[in-house]
């Protein structure tokens, strides 16, 4: 465990040195929104934005350390602006790491962030295996979600805001008993198991079990932001170096 932090440090202390491009968190997001907005009006994207795009030494680290949603915008960005599909075994290798069993570990909100870059990619290289997954993960949200009045919700697991499933799934047919990947739903109880995965911070270490009294999860903290998540640094630190993250890297 020692030898694992000791390395990380001295890498990111070496990437700040050198000035290499380790853009991450709320810039990078930011900036793979404005990228796919212009991609998706046809708006001109500059050399620069892409040197930008593929120089990102976090994005190539996050792969092995830490998989997870931005990692796959990256790549499906980088293939859909230089038209080449060059990363699509990568793309399908996160997805499945992140989308263990059809479930997408990092819970809904990230699954709504992830899906509309997949979708695109799949649209425009005719990625079958992309679209399959795509369709798979909506179906278990569907299948595992809840009631609250006469909307579906989705089961309460990762980092979740308190939003209903999409529109186009509000007709699909949840279980009362169903056991899919990390989520077993017993009614109006869930049971969820411990999902690290590596240094990603959206999935959780611990086991969990969550009642549904009148369509709302108690005991279960909605998120409001990576921000928000953490009262302080340290206890950010402790989450991330948790023995059952470090452990996940050997599985």
């Amino acid at each position: 465990m020692k030898k694992i932090i000791a390395l990380l440090a001295l890498v990111i202390a070496l990437i700040f040195i050198l000035g290499v491009n380790f853009e991450h968190g709320s810039s990078l997001a930011d900036f793979q929104d404005e990228l796919f907005a212009k991609y998706n009006s046809g708006a001109a994207i500059t050399p620069a934005d892409i040197h930008r795009l593929e120089s990102n030494r976090w994005i190539s680290l996050a792969y092995f350390l830490a998989p997870n949603n931005m990692v796959v915008r990256q790549y499906c960005l980088i293939d859909l602006i230089t038209n080449n599909p060059k990363n699509e075994k990568k793309i399908m290798s996160l997805a499945d790491k992140i989308g263990s069993d059809h479930v997408w570990l990092e819970g809904y909100s990230y699954w709504l962030y992830t899906k509309p870059f997949l979708e695109k990619y799949q649209e425009r290289f005719e990625a079958a295996e992309i679209k399959t997954f795509i369709k798979e993960i909506d179906s278990n949200f569907v299948k595992t979600a809840y009631l609250r009045g006469d909307k579906l919700y989705p089961a309460p697991f990762g980092d979740l805001r308190d939003v209903p499933l999409e529109d186009s799934l509000q007709n699909g047919t949840l279980s009362a008993e169903i056991s899919i990947g990390i989520i077993t739903k017993n009614n109006d109880v869930y049971y969820i198991k411990a999902a690290p995965l590596g240094f990603n911070m959206h999935t959780s270490e611990k086991d969990a079990e969550i009642k549904i009294a009148n369509g709302w999860p108690e005991n279960f903290a909605f998120y409001e932001g990576y921000d928000k998540k953490y009262k302080n640094f340290f206890l950010e630190l402790l989450d991330m170096i948790d023995g059952r993250r470090l452990f996940s890297f050997l599985q």
